[in-house]
């Protein structure tokens, strides 16, 4: 094993869904569901194809005509402040760029960006692939490839760890890369999972032994 690729939401960082939930609730009552519905579909979009999130937000009110009110709503949502690193992500990932190369791939929008330069564990991380740069979101095998490649590795001495089975564990799997659930509520029946990432580094000196 050289390379451990790591997933970033609800795996690295935690979102507050409830405050994020609240904020749908709003939006979808002041804009109605099927507009709503549509800039969502849009901001999914903008997952795949780069954006500035100023231009971004600027065309969502443009082009659907939002009002004051609605727009600082948008602008809430999309600059979202609540989220952070789970508590035992710092010591765990230092530990394990001494002896691995790290990676990061997010299904996200350009917004993540800031977030991960902020988060302190930036440095530890040789190679960061975003959705939007490589024009495709997780489980599409080209994400995965072009990650192995940038790290100089191949996908076969990667282990990619992640919190959806879809997305990350199949995802890897399919360009035989080793995969490991990550799952917190431990509530899926998987043989290949930790529960928390503090169990890491036992499962590494299993699986290198």
């Amino acid at each position: 094993m050289k390379a451990i690729i790591f997933d970033l939401w609800d795996t690295l960082a935690d979102l507050d869904r409830n405050t994020l939930n609240k904020i749908y609730e709003k939006l979808s009552d002041k804009l109605g569901h099927n507009k709503w519905q549509e800039i969502q579909n849009e901001f999914y979009t903008w997952h795949t194809v780069y954006e500035e999130p100023t231009v971004f937000l600027k065309r969502i009110i443009s082009n659907y005509q939002l009002n004051e009110e609605q727009a600082e709503l948008c602008e809430k949502w999309l600059y979202n402040e609540n989220f952070r690193l789970y508590p035992e992500v710092n010591e765990i990932i230092s530990k394990l760029a001494n002896t691995y190369k790290l990676a990061i791939i997010t299904n996200a929008a350009p917004t993540s960006v800031g977030f991960l330069e902020q988060s302190g564990i930036i440095e530890y991380f040789d190679v960061i692939t975003y959705s939007f740069e490589v024009g495709v979101l997780k489980p599409d095998k080209k994400i995965f490839i072009d990650t192995a490649q940038k790290l100089e590795v191949d996908c076969e001495e990667c282990l990619m760890i992640g919190d959806s089975l879809e997305k990350d564990v199949q995802g890897a799997l399919h360009v035989d890369m080793q995969a490991l659930l990550l799952d917190r509520k431990d509530n899926i029946d998987y043989k290949s999972k930790i529960t928390d990432l503090r169990e890491l580094p036992l499962y590494l000196d299993r699986i290198n032994n």
